[in-house]
């Protein structure tokens, strides 16, 4: 069961606001602590504090993140000014993962993420990769972000990080380069190739951070999959923003392709995926056995529709039925088999009544019937019918109309 965690991006994303939802939903799932998450970095950086704090926003608990140098000064977030070169990072990363502090998963996160920002800082500033000096993103508090996000991401186990559009915000910024327009260049060179839209607030509400965190670590750019929800978490940026609620939630869930069934309703409510394509180009015989052949990889239903595409050519419409975990192998074995060139895929429900194969001795040897109770659980009345298969195998094998097998094998199923 794949464990699944999903965040709003609505008003943006930065490390901190990240780091903060994603400790909260873990202590909740008692999978780490915030007293133990900051020993991770109080014990390898000389002279910093992590400070993990509750806080209250119209009503919203959640968490707010500061990283405290107490040589220096504690800042908010995006306001240190240490410059460090991508080299001594990813040297500081490996020399934590073979000294135990982080995981190998958490170390493979790290890099992918920090890699994201020197790929855009190194084109920004017209310079190698291994040439780059992070400015706000080589500051010690996003070096946390940055790991501690992918420390929790890799302890927690999520295997999708769903993720709405990231809102990047419009206007000016002030950072180390002077004013610069929203977003940011190396926040706009990181978000290249994902959804992005400026959304309705002023200002820069996505970070580099947040941005190369979306970058490395999002799988699925889509609303929340079915899951059974586990644990919520809220990080809370440092901005007050007029008419928005600065936060970022994070739903962490395991994935499911059923509802939980409501008490005394026997039927039961199952999410699917839906896989459609139309097809022009082959011949009723070749459709019918890739029909035959997508049930034996396991759709759970497949059925063909007549349609007219464009120019006038008559088609099928080819639907399959399946479960939301094997869409992609079905769609994969539909690609292979038809030699579609896309397929329209989408999130459906269907309500169905638990069933059972039950054989049963006749004269004409064991034959399957499909059972199920209809209604609920008070009213139930039984639905029974021989398989088709067997009714069709019977009518061969003894020269009868399938019409007088099937009357034969109720009369055999009432009698048994």
């Amino acid at each position: 069961m794949a464990r699944i965690a999903s965040m709003d991006l609505s008003t943006g994303i930065s490390g901190d606001k990240f780091l903060g939802a994603i400790i909260q939903a873990s202590e909740r799932l008692g999978i780490m602590s915030r007293q133990e998450f900051a020993a991770i970095f109080e014990s390898a950086l000389s002279d910093v504090e992590v400070s993990i704090r509750d806080v209250c926003i119209e009503g919203i608990s959640g968490l707010k993140i500061n990283v405290i140098e107490k040589h220096g000064h504690g800042h908010d977030h995006g306001h240190g000014h240490h410059h460090r070169h991508w080299s001594d990072i990813r040297a500081m990363i490996l020399d934590w993962e073979q000294e135990g502090r982080i995981t190998a998963g958490a170390s493979k996160r790290a890099m992918a993420t920090f890699t994201a920002i020197a790929e855009a800082e190194a084109q920004v500033h017209g310079k190698s990769v291994e040439d780059v000096a992070f400015h706000e993103v080589g500051a010690i508090d996003s070096i946390v972000d940055i790991i501690g996000a992918c420390v929790l991401l890799d302890a927690l186990g999520i295997e999708r990080l769903c993720s709405s559009p990231m809102i990047v915000g419009y206007g000016t910024v002030k950072c180390a380069h002077g004013i610069l327009p929203v977003p940011a260049p190396a926040t706009a060179l990181i978000c290249e190739g994902l959804p992005t839209a400026a959304g309705p607030n002023e200002g820069e509400m996505t970070t580099p951070t947040g941005a190369a965190i979306c970058k490395a670590n999002v799988t699925d750019w889509a609303p929340m999959p079915c899951i059974i929800p586990k644990a919520i978490g809220t990080g809370f940026g440092t901005r007050n923003i007029e008419g928005a609620y600065n936060a970022l939630r994070v739903i962490i869930g395991d994935e499911t392709s059923e509802f939980p069934q409501v008490e005394g309703d026997f039927f039961k409510v199952e999410q699917c995926a839906l896989l459609q394509t139309n097809i022009d180009h082959i011949s009723p015989e070749t459709a019918a056995i890739c029909c035959e052949d997508l049930l034996s990889e396991g759709a759970l239903d497949v059925w063909q529709q007549p349609i007219t595409m464009k120019k006038g050519r008559l088609a099928v419409e080819l639907n399959a039925l399946c479960k939301v975990s094997d869409a992609q192998r079905i769609a994969e074995a539909i690609y292979d088999k038809v030699g579609a060139l896309g397929i329209r895929r989408s999130i459906v429900e269907r309500t169905v009544a638990p069933r059972e194969q039950i054989e049963v001795e006749t004269r004409f040897g064991s034959v399957r019937f499909k059972c199920a109770g209809v209604g609920k659980a008070c009213e139930r009345t039984e639905w029974v019918r021989p398989e088709s298969d067997d009714i069709a195998r019977v009518s061969r094998e003894f020269g009868m109309s399938p019409t007088q097998v099937a009357a034969e094998l109720m009369e055999a199923w009432r009698s048994r």
